[in-house]
């Protein structure tokens, strides 16, 4: 047998494996390989760190292994070399050869295949990553469960080393392997007993999948007679602050050891944020006669569990109830010569405070000797061309090259390969990419930053700015604006499109806030795109329902199509700015992107969407609350937490509870309900007008959502505890009418029938 390519050979390993051949046979076939000389395998410390990081989806192990045992390569057994083993022994649709040679090659099961349970891997090479991305039947978990079934592998080691794996911290994704592999072996009680010392351990794990696996099997000793009570009594304390299950699976076990440890270890439960648990253990704790550890953490309860184990001690809270009040705007101060390199090397390195940049703007427009003043900043600038503060980068780049196209129109990504099952079969084509104008919420700035850069390049005169706002809000005085306008026409100098533009919007939007948002859809060169723009509906990602839309209830001009995405923070931020009066145009712009948060894991630029409508004095509408609904479900804990603030400080001085009921029934289809529950808690929490506004919004909004949502236990709890935190009675009609509907014994119906008997 012979071939010609090196990849023939992999393909067709699965086949000599059925055939008989053993590994000595399959070197030799190996070195039959034509295109390349097989015995001159690449086992550098390079070539094998390639194959750890980056999964290859061939064999490519298999060369290098061979080469060891039957040429004189020699290859330095570390962690490396234990993930090129994992992302190559096999191959993505056939993992025969990975068997034949843990089977036959002992040296390589002994003393490599043990320590898989050792080295965690990361990226593309992981146990978890290859076997997610492989067929099943050629996955590394069949490989393990077949070679324990035929005695290659010792089946109290895998045990045990699962165990070991899931107690060394690996992130909760890579962790997931060990724990399906040894839940796929259902180890008996006596096996499970014989590795009882880690299962305590995993019980302090902080992976919740981890925490899950011990609990089950620390049960099932239990049912069996074989757990260690005194172990498992130091050991709960952790699990029983973790997920409800799990909390209550040990709370049952401590209650049935009984003795006075095990008691007191169960007072821990309090703590934990479900009501379900807190009852369980102050049931445990009232029944073996220390109801005094309830009543030392009081405290600690939610206040529905609370009012039935004390009622007599549950009163409302005393926290200050007074609305936040609206922000301020101050006058802001141009630049001087004596401050204006320091703060602009301060923005090149945060670059999102639009004011500041503005200032900027302002300073340079004037600036005598651009390259002089600037020179010494533009090293450091051209460092941040890509970095958040790009927009000032590239003005301060544009001084030392003027001939430079500033901003380039249009770019394309460089072509790129298609690569199926490793090989690279097809050539792309170029991808064009958006102009700056097209990836901005806001082209205006980006016109007006053009206009700035043709100033500093010698392109056009020097000049004051008509646009540079006279407060911190982003407004601008009508008669400075008049006096700036005079200034330039006495100069013999037109106005700059964009500038003049702005202006306009800024004196206009600080006194006149029903102006439409116009602005988006022209800046002078770029009227024809704004005409093409039109009003959308953004579809949230539901799954199994993609018929499932919301609208923005007709905000005025917004972009069809995607939503912005790499937009710069300062555009994000200029949105609060140009409007003073409305914040029609920050919702337009950005409202995709807060859909995306609630998707996206990663940051899409909420924060600055929101630390703007933060600063932002002025009128919402149930289009504004869209925003914050869709914050009060966005993926990042962070973001939830801002946007629970914003809910509290909206009521009742930028909108009042109708309008903001209206806004968040609007964008509930694409929220996550259970983030929503978290929230509100954490809103409720931050004053006693917190508690008010979380009361008063929940009440008339849980009506307009769907009754037979998940989650909707969760919100009905965080109802009942802030009725009674607030010590207000459930009078609403139209509330009162819908929580009739809940019928049966689950959670939300529970909670319901509490809710009602709070009338």
């Amino acid at each position: 047998m012979r071939f010609q390519r090196e990849n023939e050979f992999y393909a067709a390993l699965g086949s000599l494996v059925e055939r008989g051949l053993t590994l000595s046979e399959i070197h030799a076939a190996m070195l039959t390989v034509a295109e390349k000389d097989m015995r001159q395998v690449d086992g550098s410390p390079a070539r094998i760190h390639d194959l750890a990081t980056g999964w290859m989806q061939w064999p490519t192990f298999v060369p290098i292994r061979l080469a060891e045992r039957y040429g004189d390569l020699a290859v330095e057994h570390s962690d490396d070399y234990v993930l090129a083993m994992i992302g190559g022994a096999g191959a993505r649709g056939d993992g025969r050869i990975r068997d034949h040679l843990l089977r036959h090659d002992d040296a390589l099961r002994e003393e490599t295949f043990w320590r898989i349970f050792e080295v965690e891997g990361g990226g593309e090479v992981s146990l978890a990553n290859v076997d997610k991305f492989s067929h099943e039947d050629a996955s590394w978990k069949l490989s393990v469960l077949t070679l324990v079934a035929d005695d290659t592998l010792d089946r109290a080691r895998v045990l045990r080393g699962c165990l070991q794996a899931l107690g060394r911290d690996f992130s909760s994704y890579r962790a997931g392997w060990f724990s399906r592999l040894y839940a796929e072996l259902a180890p008996s009680a006596a096996e499970a007993a014989a590795d009882q010392d880690l299962l305590l351990s995993l019980l302090g794990s902080s992976v919740t999948a981890t925490v899950s696996l011990a609990a089950r099997q620390l049960t099932a000793l239990h049912r069996a007679g074989l757990l260690d009570g005194p172990g498992f009594t130091a050991s709960a304390a952790p699990a029983l602050t973790g997920g409800k299950s799990v909390a209550t699976g040990v709370l049952k076990i401590l209650g049935a050891l009984g003795d006075g440890p095990a008691v007191t270890a169960a007072a821990g439960a309090l703590q934990h944020p479900h009501p379900d648990v807190q009852r369980a253990a102050v049931r445990l704790l009232e029944t073996h006669g220390r109801g005094d550890l309830v009543a030392a953490d009081q405290d600690l309860l939610a206040p529905a569990v609370a009012a039935e184990s004390a009622p007599a001690a549950t009163s409302p809270s005393d926290l200050p109830t007074t609305a936040p009040p609206l922000p301020q705007p101050t006058a802001v101060t141009p630049w001087t010569d004596d401050d204006a390199v320091e703060r602009l090397a301060a923005l090149l390195e945060d670059g999102a405070d639009p004011i500041e940049l503005e200032l900027a703007l302002a300073w340079l427009a004037r600036l005598p000797d651009p390259a002089t003043a600037l020179g010494p900043l533009v090293k450091r600038a051209r460092k941040r061309l890509s970095s958040e503060s790009r927009y000032l980068a590239h003005l301060l780049v544009a001084v030392a090259e003027p001939d430079a196209d500033f901003l380039p129109q249009q770019s394309y990504a460089a072509p790129f390969d298609q690569v199926v099952d490793g090989l690279i079969v097809v050539q792309g084509t170029p991808v064009w990419l958006p102009t700056e104008e097209q990836a901005s919420p806001v082209p205006l700035l980006v016109a007006r930053l053009r206009e700035v850069a043709a100033i500093l390049q010698g392109r056009a005169p020097r000049r004051t700015l008509l646009a540079t706002p006279t407060d911190t809000h982003g407004g601008l005085d009508p008669e400075v604006y008049d006096e700036r306008h005079r200034a330039t026409e006495s100069a013999g100098l037109p106005p700059l499109p964009g500038d003049e533009r702005a202006a306009r919007w800024r004196v206009d939007g600080a006194t006149h806030p029903e102006v439409r948002v116009e602005w988006l859809s022209s800046t002078h060169s770029y009227e024809e795109r704004g005409r093409q723009r039109s009003h959308t509906w953004w579809r949230p990602s539901i799954v199994g329902s993609p018929d499932r839309h919301w609208s923005a209830d007709d905000p005025g001009v917004i972009p069809s199509g995607e939503p912005f995405s790499h937009i710069a923070p300062v555009a994000l931020r200029a949105l609060g700015t140009l409007h003073p009066r409305s914040t029609l145009p920050l919702a337009a712009a950005t409202i995709g992107l807060l859909n995306a948060a609630a998707q996206e894991p990663t940051p899409v630029g909420e924060d600055h969407v929101l630390a703007a409508l933060a600063e932002h004095a002025g009128s919402w509408s149930p289009v504004t609350a869209q925003l914050v609904g869709l914050g009060l479900s966005a993926s990042r804990a962070e973001v939830r937490a801002v946007a629970a603030e914003l809910l509290v400080a909206a009521v009742p001085t930028r909108i009042d509870v109708t309008g903001l009921t209206v806004g968040l029934a609007a964008c509930a289809p694409a929220c996550t309900l259970s983030r929503w529950a978290s929230s509100f808690a954490d809103a409720a929490t931050i004053s006693g007008h917190g508690n008010a506004v979380v009361v008063d919004v929940l009440t008339r909004l849980l009506p307009a959502l769907d009754p037979s949502d998940r989650a909707m236990g969760r919100l009905l709890t965080v109802l009942a505890d802030e009725s009674i935190r607030g010590g207000r009675p459930v009078l609403d009609a139209a509330l009162r009418g819908w929580l009739t509907g809940f019928t049966g014994s689950s959670g939300a119906a529970k909670t319901a029938k509490a809710l009602l008997a709070r009338g």
